[in-house]
């Protein structure tokens, strides 16, 4: 599967939406197309839009551990 494929999934936390489309292209041209994007920023849900309009072919999860 996708996931077994990808040794390291990245988790990324964005405080400017200008610096997601970048960070997540170079990511995905380097090994396998998976993203995760926190929501732990008020940046983060237009920043994960922009994501997903500029990679269709990523999986990108989502989520925040807010307890651990």
């Amino acid at each position: 599967t996708l996931f077994e494929e990808a040794k390291v999934i990245p988790v990324l936390v964005f405080s400017d939406v200008a610096t997601a489309v970048p960070t997540g292209t170079s990511l995905v041209a380097s090994g396998p197309p998976v993203l995760e994007a926190t929501l732990r920023t008020d940046a983060a849900r237009d920043a994960l839009s922009a994501l997903v309009r500029a990679l269709p072919e990523a999986t990108i999860d989502v989520g925040t551990v807010l307890k651990a």
